[in-house]
């Protein structure tokens, strides 16, 4: 057992560790939430994934974000090898300081449990989590955008010349703090069918087209290496039907 899982350090959010090769080895990786940002000039997947060993009482919370320019792989917090202390400290998240952590809320949330149970204490763990992020306009909007073009999130964003000119791009504003009936709708909107195959195909699409639009000579993951990470944190591949 390595000193990354010592019984007796402290549990809690830790200063990000950059993810090595030695954390892995002899060590497993199991899949607990799939977040997705399309953006067809940089799509981001985010898998949240718990890192632990059998001989030890603790884990951590490993955050990797895969962009096709830019990829960051952190271990945040230090917990209980247990559900409940997985439901304790995934909303405290928003507290961190890791890059690998979204800054804008996901457009995708998927997991990888079937447990009912498990899944419904997970989900709102994440979405605890999720409402520390600063919005760019009320979450009733994007809601109805998201329904308004289910499945097709191409629909809902303006031209790639728009985007390349840089009139459109949203900032975080100050808006009403969204209800709890505005975060259930978000919730039965991530759930839907439609809307997470949409969404996995769009990020799919917009990750190679990135490279082919704005990133051609430029250090670049191709998707199929951002797929087969995914796989390796324990996620099943997504291939979204056509």
């Amino acid at each position: 057992m390595t000193e990354l899982f010592d019984n007796t350090l402290p549990l809690g959010l830790i200063d990000p560790i950059d993810l090595r090769e030695e954390h892995i080895i002899g060590h497993q990786l199991v899949a607990i939430t799939l977040l997705g940002i399309f953006n067809p000039m940089g799509p981001t997947l985010i898998p949240i994934s718990l890192l632990r060993d059998d001989d030890s009482d603790i884990a951590y919370i490993l955050v990797t974000s895969l962009n096709p320019f830019n990829q960051t792989r952190q271990l945040v917090a230090r917990l209980d090898d247990n559900m409940e202390s997985l439901a304790t400290f995934l909303p405290l998240l928003g507290e961190s300081q890791a890059e690998s952590l979204p800054n804008s809320l996901p457009s995708l949330m998927a997991f990888s449990s079937t447990d009912e149970f498990a899944l419904s204490y997970i989900a709102a763990s994440t979405i605890e989590f999720l409402k520390s992020i600063p919005l760019t306009e009320p979450l009733s909007d994007t809601v109805s955008s998201y329904r308004e073009h289910a499945g097709d999130p191409w629909r809902r964003i303006p031209s790639f010349e728009e985007m390349m000119e840089g009139t459109t791009r949203k900032n975080p504003v100050e808006v009403a703090p969204p209800s709890e009936d505005d975060w259930d709708d978000w919730y039965d909107v991530m759930f839907n069918r439609d809307h997470l195959t949409g969404e996995l195909r769009g990020i799919m699409n917009a990750w190679n087209g990135s490279i082919e639009n704005i990133g051609i000579g430029l250090p670049h993951m191709p998707l199929e290496e951002a797929m087969a990470e995914i796989t390796a944190l324990g996620f099943p591949f997504f291939t979204p039907p056509s």
